[in-house]
């Protein structure tokens, strides 16, 4: 958790844990980042007002490990995603930057998705 101002920012770094998946290992994946959740509501309650607490929970984001997939892959990303297109880390530090900013000042306890609405909730 980085505090940030006023605000707190947590990084979620994949946002299906809000719809889960069907594979051995997601539900540990899902647990961890449930708990970071259900951590920051409860850390939004306790230390308002005087701090705000959110997270930002990015999707599908070009980043060197998604360079190294094969282009069929990348393309199977970009198709499944409403916005049709991989996020970018740009797109992941405007939420942040937005969250910290005075006009995100009566948002607190809310994880913003930065998926390209590939997770609707």
């Amino acid at each position: 958790m980085l505090a940030a101002g006023q605000g707190a920012i947590v990084n979620v770094s994949w946002d299906h844990v809000l719809a889960g998946m069907g594979n051995p290992t997601a539900a540990i994946y899902a647990a961890a980042k449930g708990g970071v959740l259900a951590l920051s509501r409860c850390l939004a309650r306790e230390w308002a007002p005087r701090v705000r607490v959110n997270v930002v929970a990015p999707g599908w984001i070009r980043t060197k490990w998604a360079e190294g997939l094969d282009e069929p892959s990348r393309d199977a990303v970009s198709s499944a995603t409403p916005l049709r297109r991989w996020g970018t880390p740009a797109d992941v530090a405007g939420a942040a930057l937005f969250l910290a900013s005075p006009e995100a000042a009566f948002i607190t306890g809310e994880t913003i998705l930065v998926g390209g609405g590939v997770v609707m909730s």
